[in-house]
């Protein structure tokens, strides 16, 4: 299904970029802001993304369960910080989370 594709390369360029930046971004949020302030272009992404993933007038459920897919990726450096793992086995498994919350 295209919408587990799209989810899934999702996964890939947050895998390839690394959770290590994602770290950095989350530790030093208020640092970040601060130089670029301008929250439209991540914030439209994800909105573009929400749109790609649960189109036309989806259920609450389903919109959650998308939005939660999503999260569960990027989210993966953040929460995976104290998981004594390596960092592609924890974006692997936050992949498999992800594509589970998929609604089908």
């Amino acid at each position: 299904e295209l919408r587990r594709e799209v989810l899934a390369r999702w996964a890939d360029i947050m895998q390839e970029i690394g959770l290590t930046a994602f770290r950095f971004f989350i530790a030093n949020r208020r640092i970040v802001l601060e130089v670029s302030p301008d929250r439209s272009g991540m914030h439209a992404i994800m909105g573009e993304l929400y749109e790609i993933l649960a189109p036309g007038s989806p259920s609450v459920t389903e919109q959650l369960r998308v939005r939660m897919a999503l999260m569960a990726v990027n989210m993966a450096g953040f929460v995976g910080a104290g998981i004594e793992a390596p960092e592609d086995e924890i974006a692997a498994g936050a992949r498999e989370v992800a594509l589970e919350l998929m609604p089908d």
